[in-house]
């Protein structure tokens, strides 16, 4: 009942509660939370599946920020927590998380994502230098967001240099370093000339998928009737929606989230 965006060349995530779950139209402007004494240029955030953190990382500082909330998925109650001491790839644009906390997964201006290992379950204090890394380059030149699949046997991707979502498989689950050399399919320039900087996958069964189009500020749902295939030939037409964010913020998204009961 959630939904949480960052502004294309803003400092703050807007949440929005959804009065029907997974459904865009019903979206309502409830909360800004301002992260300029963080980073003063995000680009991408991670809501733990609980709700009680989220991180962000931006072109600025190349650290990963962490914030910790007392009431889950409310941005009102969120408090900063800490700073990683360990660097991040310059510009970094997206972030990730696997199941347990134990992988940060960034992607930066360049066509490699990089693994960066926590000691500590979601500790971002303890995060060391990154050890494992992808070339996506088959996928997108520029990724911006990488999303895992709810069993985190596959993983998605998108960036600036297609209109596409590519797919990978994982031989090893929740660790993307150990992806193909090339994706498995794309979703065959679903959004048309919509700029696709950001997704999210539901997280039940992969039957929707979400897209933010920073050009004109529009949240896209996709319903898919083969459940995590975003293929032009799958796509249920019944279930499009279209959600326009900038009459309420005057801010172009740039970045996307939901949270986990499908209340954006």
């Amino acid at each position: 009942t959630k939904m949480y965006l960052l502004g294309r060349g803003s400092d703050i995530i807007t949440e929005w509660d959804l009065s029907t779950a997974w459904d865009i139209r019903t979206a309502a402007l409830s909360y800004l939370f301002e992260l300029s004494s963080y980073e003063t240029s995000p680009w991408g955030f991670f809501f733990r599946k609980d709700g009680l953190k989220f991180y962000v990382v931006g072109s600025t500082g190349d650290d990963v920020n962490e914030f910790t909330m007392s009431s889950a998925w409310d941005l009102s109650s969120a408090t900063f927590t800490n700073v990683s001491t360990q660097k991040v790839q310059t510009d970094a644009y997206g972030v990730e998380f696997d199941s347990d906390g134990s992988y940060c997964w960034i992607t930066t201006n360049s066509d490699i994502i990089h693994g960066y290992p926590l000691s500590t379950a979601w500790d971002i204090t303890s995060m060391g230098a990154d050890n494992k890394t992808l070339n996506v380059a088959t996928g997108d030149t520029t990724p911006r967001k990488v999303r895992f699949s709810p069993d985190g046997t596959k993983f998605y991707l998108t960036g600036t240099s297609t209109d596409d979502v590519s797919v990978y498989s994982l031989s090893t689950p929740w660790d993307i370093s150990s992806g193909g050399a090339s994706a498995d399919s794309t979703s065959e320039e679903i959004l048309g000339d919509a700029r696709y900087e950001s997704f999210h996958v539901d997280d039940s069964n992969g039957e929707y998928l979400y897209a933010m189009d920073y050009r004109n500020s529009n949240v896209v749902r996709y319903k898919t009737t083969t459940p995590g295939v975003f293929k032009v030939s799958t796509l249920d037409r019944t279930g499009l929606q279209r959600f326009s964010t900038f009459a309420q913020t005057a801010t172009a998204g740039s970045m996307l989230n939901l949270s986990t009961d499908g209340t954006i």
